[in-house]
């Protein structure tokens, strides 16, 4: 499927999202209920993919630079909103989504510590995305168990 760009005025979703990942004073000040407000009032919002404004993706293990064009789900993982924040931005375009990047599922194990509520939330409601295969990784789910095996040993 593809996703529409938001060029005209830009939605108050966008706005709402607008943050910095890296920005810790930024993301904390974000209000996660006007979020999940707009995404409920407006559904059709969560599957426009907008440019926001920073390309870093935070606490990676690896320096990459990843494009700035994102659905709303995508930006709220960079984020690392709360997971009810996540589930309010979810939609099944949202979650089957691919483009260079990747899915939600492999942008939320893409962290160094990914949030396995938010894993769990992904799988539930998009479970092929585990047998996804992206790069030289099997699938992003068996990478981010062996990583998180290897951390433990």
């Amino acid at each position: 499927q593809k996703f529409k760009r938001q060029k005209m005025a830009e939605t108050n979703l966008f706005t709402l999202l607008d943050v910095d990942p890296c920005n810790e004073k930024e993301r904390q000040q974000l209000d996660v209920d006007a979020i999940i407000r707009e995404a409920q009032r407006n559904p059709q919002y969560k599957e426009l993919m907008y440019t926001f404004s920073a390309y870093d993706f935070p606490d990676f293990s690896h320096h990459l630079i990843f494009r700035r064009h994102r659905l709303p789900l995508h930006q709220a993982i960079l984020l690392r909103l709360p997971i009810h924040v996540i589930e309010a931005l979810c939609s099944p375009a949202a979650l089957r989504a691919e483009y260079k990047n990747g899915t939600a599922l492999y942008l939320t194990m893409k962290k160094d510590e990914p949030s396995w509520d938010v894993v769990t939330l992904l799988l539930k409601n998009h479970p092929e995305a585990a047998l996804k295969k992206n790069g030289h990784y099997t699938n992003y789910l068996r990478r981010a168990l062996h990583w998180r095996l290897s951390r433990w040993f």
